[in-house]
Order: structure tokens, then sequence, then C-alpha cells
């Protein structure tokens, strides 16, 4: 079965041939174009690996795009962004993955080529208009020079320069002579008016719909090469465990086995196919010595440690006023705990990776949210130079966070098994089971936010106090930037930067090193704080007696700022018909975010009976600036709802003795078809510039269903997911 089935062609991604000659290629780093500066990067048949457009001879335009293409439509809709500026027929318009290069780092993550926090359409949205406007302006130069016109005097439409006396070029046409050109600096540069649109703004179809939906070879696990063989590994149940016995004799005996070889996290079968790699696994018994593992620690204990420590101060993250002498002299002081369990990501593909050696390098095949860091840390466990290395990014089937490790977790291993098995000469093509997944760690970290609050005579909180207990996913990583002070800045997001006026405030947070290594979750700490902040805003406003609605609005309205985020709250509370009568056993709950300048309300109607949830409707009312594809915008709402839906109902990763004790969907269960809610996604008109979607509507889908449970039933559940605590969905 070795290299059967269909081919996936080994693209050379850095070769001009490959697009024909007299490509016009041209882009311009993101860093550069922030500096308001660009360096020529054009060449016939040539692709710069900072090029953001490719257009050929056939007048082909093809989108650049740095992040990875995970079901957020990033691909479409940076398509989008670009086609609208050039003025490319968009039916000639596709998209493909970038190279791993600097040229595609993020700026707002130092540099570094990842996939992360919603930022791919704020980072990059001028990054494409940029390279489209250049480009643009270049066609029109090359087509006034062959008529003997001044280039005022053209314009352009549908992939065409047309002339003052109707002549058309077609880009095409155009780009041999454009190449020879020297890109115009930034300040020379005309942009559309946003009014001028007529792409962006339009529910556009994925460019990858079709292909996904007629099963063509687009991701990670389709990947299949000559002579390719297939690799599993019995890894160890805890780092540092070592393996006391294993039967390698009885492996080897399965046929199709190749090699049993021993790396860093385990034991790998190296087969023909996957089927045989599995059986070699399975016939090696392992016995696992685990008396090196460290402590064997379980979710209660390491629970009552954070308890612990967020009685005592911790790093502080935001202060203002005076919380101590509020809280000194208060006479009453509300305070509430909140729990978060540590949860798998559980993409739908299961993780893998591929890699061959060759003779000039080395290809890495994967889905991946973190190019940059994969390709380093395959060229160390390859001992190659990283400019030998190259990482062909494929569609990821669902990530959440999960493909973007700190330490490239799967392609170092995939390296390490290639490098053990070197003499057999074939790519080697890296699986993990669902049950290697789940129980393989790096969950979103388990949190504990102790919440604390003074209230005034008018019923609003005069100071606030917010300890969080979590372990840091950016410590001791490439994004350890983002730790100052004792402080991960995404552990504290939501919190230190609360948006309601509370003139005494106080955040701290403590980020102890025990426990499973943690990563993050889609939305980050996001999906922690605001579960803690919109349940307690909650908790405060029953307490004096006033609506959650208003009581929010009361604390949102003195302050300019927060503008956009009233306007959603009201537009989502109109929507769902806040303040009207429902049947019996039925209420509604709300709950507010602003991620990353995303701003969203969501409401959420719950109907209860016994001890038995049922989340019925959610609406959702989201200003994410200028949409550029609103359809691409709604499907991530819903997505993100549903996603977080299944986390707060059923998400949680319970360890015994430090070993998880769920394994696959039998015993992990996600929200099913039949549990699922009408969502209603209210979009805000706006001119503002664009923020990101992929993430925005988690974080305050749990505080809104658990809000509404409140409301239905007067119980109050500080602890997620929904079945521990005592209901059921």
């Amino acid at each position: 079965m070795s290299g059967s089935g269909s081919r996936v062609t080994r693209r050379a991604v850095l070769a001009g041939a490959a697009y024909g000659v007299g490509a016009l290629v041209l882009g311009f780093r993101v860093g550069e174009v922030v500096a308001g500066t660009a360096r020529r990067a054009i060449a016939p048949a040539v692709l710069h690996p900072h090029a953001f457009v490719r257009i050929t001879p056939d007048g082909k335009v093809t989108a650049i795009i740095g992040p990875a293409e995970m079901g957020q439509g990033v691909f479409t809709a940076l398509a989008m962004v670009l086609a609208d500026e050039l003025d490319a027929d968009w039916n000639d318009v596709s998209a493909e993955a970038s190279p791993a290069d600097p040229a595609y780092g993020n700026p707002l993550f130092g540099g570094v080529q990842a996939t992360n926090a919603s930022t791919s359409i704020p980072v990059f949205y001028d990054s494409m208009r940029h390279a489209a406007a250049a480009a643009r302006t270049m066609l029109v130069s090359a087509a006034a020079t062959r008529w003997g016109v001044a280039p005022g005097t053209c314009r352009t439409s549908e992939g065409s320069v047309l002339g003052p006396d109707g002549r058309r070029f077609g880009y095409g046409e155009l780009v041999e002579d454009a190449a020879k050109l020297t890109p115009p600096p930034r300040d020379a540069l005309k942009f559309k008016d946003p009014s001028e649109f007529r792409i962006v703004g339009r529910s556009m179809p994925r460019l990858e719909g079709r292909a996904k939906a007629t099963g063509q070879p687009l991701f990670g696990l389709d990947v299949d090469l000559p002579d390719m063989l297939t690799a599993t590994v019995a890894r160890k149940p805890l780092p540092n465990a070592r393996a006391r016995t294993y039967r390698r004799d009885a492996a080897l005996r399965v046929p199709g086995v190749r090699a049993v070889v021993e790396v860093p996290s385990g034991i790998a079968v190296v087969a023909e196919h996957y089927w045989a790699a599995l059986e070699g696994r399975r016939a090696l018994e392992v016995e696992w010595d685990l008396s090196a593992a460290g402590e064997l620690l379980s979710s209660a204990v390491i629970e009552d440690r954070y308890r612990t420590l967020a009685r005592s101060p911790g790093a502080l993250a935001a202060r203002r006023g005076d919380t101590a002498r509020e809280f000194a002299r208060a006479e009453d002081v509300v305070e509430c705990e909140y729990v978060l369990p540590y949860v798998a990501h559980a993409p739908m593909e299961p993780l893998n990776c591929t890699i061959h050696e060759t003779p000039d390098g080395c290809d890495v095949w994967l889905g991946t949210q973190y190019q940059s860091l994969d390709k380093q840390v395959a060229a160390k466990a390859l001992g190659v130079s990283p400019d030998r290395v190259r990482v062909r990014t494929q569609y990821l089937g669902g990530s959440f966070g999960r493909r973007g490790s700190p330490d490239g977790d799967v392609v170092k291993e995939t390296a390490e098994i290639v490098a053990a098995v070197r003499a057999l000469r074939a790519p080697i093509r890296n699986v993990w089971t669902r049950e290697d997944d789940i129980r393989g760690g790096l969950y979103r970290p388990m949190a504990l936010n102790r919440v604390r609050a003074v209230l005034g005579a008018d019923g609003l909180p005069a100071a606030w106090a917010h300890t969080i207990v979590a372990r840091s996913a950016c410590e001791g990583s490439e994004f350890a930037f983002l730790v100052s002070n004792g402080v991960d800045e995404t552990n504290v997001a939501g919190a230190k930067d609360l948006p309601y006026a509370v003139p005494n405030l106080s955040v701290d947070v403590h980020q102890p090193a025990f426990g499973p290594t943690v990563q993050w979750f889609r939305a980050v700490g996001n999906s922690g704080t605001c579960f803690a902040v919109e349940s307690f805003i909650d908790e405060l406003a029953h307490r004096v007696g006033r609506d959650p609605v208003q009581y929010r609005r009361a604390l949102l309205a003195g302050d300019p700022k927060n503008s956009r985020l009233l306007r959603v709250l009201d537009l989502a509370a109109e929507a769902a018909g806040w303040g009207t009568a429902l049947p019996r056993g039925r209420a509604r709950g709300v709950a507010i975010q602003d991620y990353w300048g995303t701003k969203a309300a969501q409401v959420a109607e719950v109907e209860v009976e016994g001890d038995a949830v049922r989340v019925r409707r959610v609406t959702c009312a989201i200003d994410c600036g200028l949409v550029v594809n609103p359809d691409g915008v709604r499907a991530q709402v819903e997505g993100g709802i549903l996603f977080a839906l299944s986390a707060a109902l059923y998400g949680e990763i319970v360890l015994e003795h430090g070993v998880a004790k769920q394994s696959n969907f039998d015993d992990y269960p996600l929200l099913r078809l039949d549990a699922a809610p009408a969502v209603d996604v209210i979009l805000v008109p706006s001119q503002e510039r664009p923020s990101g979607i992929g993430e925005a509507a988690v974080p305050h889908a749990a505080p809104a269903v658990f809000n509404a449970i409140f409301a239905a039933t007067g119980r109050r559940l500080r602890r997620l997911p929904l079945a521990g605590s005592g209901m059921k969905a």
C-alpha cells in the first residue's frame, strides 16, 4: 500500500519556473509596509518568499497567504481584499499558502509566522491592499506606455486596463512589461475608498469550498508520496516516563512493519501503511516506568493548590485607584470563585506530519499555525540548516490552537523518527490517533478565578479585585516576550482590560509550573476570564435587584470608548426579545466581550426541566469593523458559539495520577446536531478598520448560558462544564 492512491504534487514553491515566463510577482514585507516603505519584490518567473500576489500571462491572480487556513476563511477574505484593490476579475482569483518565511511574520507577535488571536485580517489587510495597489499601478503604467498615453487617462476594471479611447488590455497581456518596472513607493499609491469596493463587503463562496466538497486532497492527512511509510508512536503516558519493557520482535513480525525505534517521545513503529503501524504498536505491549515522571497529580489536587494560591497576592497585572483601601473599610464584600477545567482541543483531523529528506534539503507537509517554529524545529532535529527546510502548509482540519504548539511537538517527533530511520530512505508520515491527541496533553489551562467587589450606594462596584490562577502557555516558548514581571498577558486578557467603569481595580495572577503542560485554546485567556467577569457582573446585578442588561449599560455608558460595545449589547437584547415573557422553564442570559477590538454581545435562551438543560437559541450582535465577507463572518460566529457550547456543556479533561481519564469522543463528547441551538447573527455596519472574527464569539457563550440557567432556576453555577455542576445537557 506504500505510495498508493492519489498523489500530492510537491510544488516547487520557490522555483520561478513553476509560474511560467513573465509572471508578475509583487509583495512587501509586513514590517516594511507598516514602516511606510517597500522593497522591490518583482522578477519575471521568480517567486520571492515575501510576495503577496502573483499574476501570470493567462491573467490568473494568486493571493499568497501567510496565515494558515483552518476553516476560518482567511484565504478567501484576504484574496477578496487583494482582488478588490487590484480590480481583478474574481473568477480569475485563487489563493495558496505561502512558504515559511520571515516576510509573513506577524508584527503583533514578535514577527513570528503564526496564525493566532484572530489577527490575520487586521494585520494583513493593509499588506494585501498595498501589494495590489502597486501591481495595479504598474499594470496601468505598462498599458499607458504601449498606447502612448498618460497613465492618469487609464482606468482598471475586472482584470483589464482600459484606455481613454476604449482600448483594453487584459492583465495577463501586460505582465511581461509590468514586471520590468520598479514598484512605486507607498506614498505614491492611490487606494480605493471603501465606497468603491465591489468585492469586499459581499458574501463570497469559499475559494476552497468545491475542493473540500468533492474530497480533493487538501489536508495534511491527505499527503501521499511515492514509497511513503507511515509511523505511529507508543507515546509516554507522562513526560520523563521510561519504557521498562516492550516486545520489539513481536512488532517487527507484524506484516508491513519496517522498523521499531525509540525516540524521545516514546517508541515509534514505521510501516508500509497506517494499519500495519497501528498493529505493530499494539504488539509492543509497552510496560512504562513512571518513577522519574515527577508528581502524579490529579485534577482535584491541582485545583486545591490553585485555591490556596488564590488566597495570596499574585503578580500584578493591572491597578487603578486603591482597592486595598476600599476592601479594608467595606462592611460587605461580595466574593465568588469560578473554575474552568483542562480542556482538549480535539480537532477533527488527527494530528499528523510528513517529512521527506532529499539531497537538496527537506520537505515538511502539515497543517500548522506556526510555520516559523516548525521550520526551526525540523532543521534542528534533522541536523540541517533551516534554509534547507521547506514547510508546505496544508489546510488544517481544525486546530483551535492545538496546531500551534509552542515546541512544535508533532514536527519534532516526526523529524526524530525520520532521523532514526534514515537508512530506509523514504518519506515518513507520522499519524496520531484520537486517543493520542486527547491524552497527549497541551490542554487549555485549568483556571481558578477569585473575584471580589465592594458595591457603592448606587449598587455599582466601587472596587473590584480579580485573582487568576492558571499555568502559562507562553513561558519558555518563542512567545515568552508576552510574559513580563510574572504576568502572561494571554492569561489576564479580558480581566486587566475590564470595560466596565470601576474606579478601583486590581488584577493579579499566579502562574504555577506544576500539572500538565498547557497550550492556548480558541480565544486564549478570554475564554476563562470572560466566564468569570460576566458571571460575576450578573451576580452583582441580581444582588442589587437590577436588570442584567441595564446594569451593564450603567457600567458602560460613562465612557465614549464603549459606544460600540453598548450598541451590540442593545442590538442583541432587542433582537432576542429581552424582557419579553417566555414559557415556564425558559429564561435568557446575557454576556458581552471586547476581543482584540471586536465587540460582541450574546443573549442565550435556555430551557430547564429538572436537571436537564437545553440551549434553545443564541443571539449574537457583533461589530468587527469593516466586514470583508459577511457570509464568512456569520459562519465563524455560528461556529464559534457551537464550539464554545461544546466546551461549556461537556468539555473536561480529568487527570488521575497525572493521566487523562478521557480518550475519545465516547467519553469526551462534542455538541451534537440535535442539541445545537438556533443561532441568530447580527452584523453591525461599520467603517472602522477590520478586526478579527475567528475567536470573537467564543468567550461569552458560556457565561450567557450559565446566566440564563440562573434566571430560569435561581441556581448559580460557577464551574465549567455543565456536567461538572450536577446538571446535564
